[in-house]
């Protein structure tokens, strides 16, 4: 077992081998094609697995994803946190939208590369697009209250935004009438560098 697989496990220990080696793959994907495109900060790459791959599995602690669930992960760039999640839950239904059409022909290669079967991706602007998610992923793409704007149009009428951003973007949020969780990650990770990091829960 891996130093990488062995902290994912350390959270996720239900995993199977086969999504071990999903994982595995999924690393080594995108350590190939971040060396072609800058997906992830070259500086930080030899952290992947902890500050990309597990920072990715978080809210799949603390929101259940039921059979079925339908996921879109909003400015994926290179697949996160959208991959880990559709890797750990092969039974939703995951859609990867960026605008920029370099970053999904990378996840379109790491989809083929992991053998997701639960894995669409969309070119598109997120204001443009069509459709209707239980769930809307998205990992510092922007402040969370314009993320709403933009995404809004997609949620289920009881669907909810789970965001990967900092607890102290929350305090300078203002949407109201919605309700919004804060989950510090220190409260499900133990690294140092989950600090200052949290999950955003916005309902609809």
């Amino acid at each position: 077992m891996t130093e990488g697989i062995a902290l994912i496990r350390k959270y996720f220990p239900s995993l199977t081998p086969r999504q071990e080696e999903q994982l595995q793959l999924l690393a080594d994907g995108l350590r190939y094609w971040n060396r072609q495109i800058n997906v992830i900060s070259r500086k930080d790459i030899d952290h992947l697995w902890e500050h990309h791959l597990l920072h990715s599995l978080a809210p799949a602690r603390v929101h259940p994803f039921p059979e079925g669930t339908a996921v879109a992960d909003i400015g994926t760039g290179g697949g996160l946190p959208g991959l880990p999640l559709a890797i750990l839950l092969p039974a939703c239904r995951f859609t990867l939208v960026d605008s920029t059409g370099k970053k999904i022909r990378v996840v379109d290669e790491l989809v083929h590369l992991t053998g997701l079967t639960n894995v669409t991706t969309c070119w598109s602007r997120a204001e443009t697009m069509q459709g209707s998610f239980d769930i809307i992923t998205g990992r510092g793409v922007t402040r969370l209250d314009r993320f709403y704007t933009l995404t809004r149009h997609l949620l289920a009428p009881h669907g909810e935004i789970l965001y990967l951003s900092g607890t102290d973007q929350a305090a300078a949020i203002t949407l109201p009438g919605k309700e919004l969780t804060v989950t510090p990650l220190t409260n499900i990770f133990k690294e140092p560098y989950f600090e200052g990091k949290a999950i955003l829960r916005l309902k609809n």
